[in-house]
């Protein structure tokens, strides 16, 4: 994922369906929340469709 702006789960999983990777929402889901634990990726709201979104941290 190069996209450096905040983007929400779907997405993301909608980006890999299109390459061919055979992961579920679910799974996307997954490793976002284990990737915004490790501090590598920011969990922010949504403003207008109150979607949470996720983007790269910055450090």
């Amino acid at each position: 994922m190069d996209n450096r702006n905040p983007v929400d789960a779907e997405r993301i999983w909608l980006d890999i369906k299109a390459d061919g990777a055979p992961f579920s929402i679910g799974s996307v889901y997954g490793h976002l929340n284990k990737l915004v634990y490790a501090g590598l990726v920011v969990k922010v709201q949504g403003a207008s469709n109150k979607k949470a979104l996720y983007q790269y941290a910055s450090h």
